[in-house]
C-alpha cells in the first residue's frame, strides 16, 4: 500500500452498507433499546432509586455474559450509539462558550482547572502504562 497523496482524478470507494449489516445493527439496537425500556420499566414498577438506564446496561451486561444475547449482536449497535454520544453534549459547551459573563467571573477558575486536571490525568496514564508494562515484563521473564 503506497503512502503516496492520491491524485485529484482517483476516489476513495464508498463504503459498502450489506443488509445482513444493516440487519445485524438494526437487532443491536432493538436489543439496547430492550433493555433500556425493562430497565424503566423496572424502575418504575418497584420504586427503585437507581436510574432505568443504569438498570438496562446492567441486564444487557447479564444476557451478554449469560450467553443469552451476543457479543456480535449488539456490537455494530454499540459502535453507532458511542459514535453519536458527542451529540448529545454539543449544547452544553456552545452554552457555556457563549456566556460572556461567565468567562469574566470564572474563566481563569475554569481554565486552570480544566488545565491541572489535564496534567494529572496525564500522569495518571503515563504511570499506568509504565506499571502495565512493567508489570507484562514481569509475566514474560517469569
Amino acid at each position: 500500500m503506497s503512502t503516496a497523496p492520491r491524485s485529484s482524478g482517483e476516489s476513495k470507494p464508498a463504503p459498502v452498507v450489506t443488509l445482513a449489516a444493516a440487519g445485524r445493527s438494526v437487532l443491536g439496537l432493538a436489543i439496547v433499546v430492550g433493555c433500556y425500556l425493562a430497565g424503566e420499566f423496572a424502575k418504575s414498577r418497584l420504586g427503585l432509586i437507581v436510574p432505568g438506564s443504569v438498570l438496562g446496561l446492567f441486564l444487557l451486561l447479564g444476557l451478554l455474559g449469560a450467553g443469552i444475547v451476543r457479543l456480535a449482536w449488539v456490537e455494530d449497535a454499540g459502535r453507532l450509539l458511542l459514535f453519536a454520544l458527542p451529540l448529545s453534549f454539543v449544547p452544553i459547551y456552545v452554552g457555556a462558550a457563549e456566556d460572556r459573563a461567565l468567562w469574566k467571573e470564572w474563566g481563569l477558575i475554569i481554565g486552570g482547572t480544566l488545565a491541572f486536571t489535564v496534567a494529572l490525568l496525564w500522569l495518571f496514564a503515563g504511570w499506568l502504562a509504565q506499571w502495565l508494562l512493567r508489570a507484562r515484563e514481569r509475566k514474560v521473564s517469569e
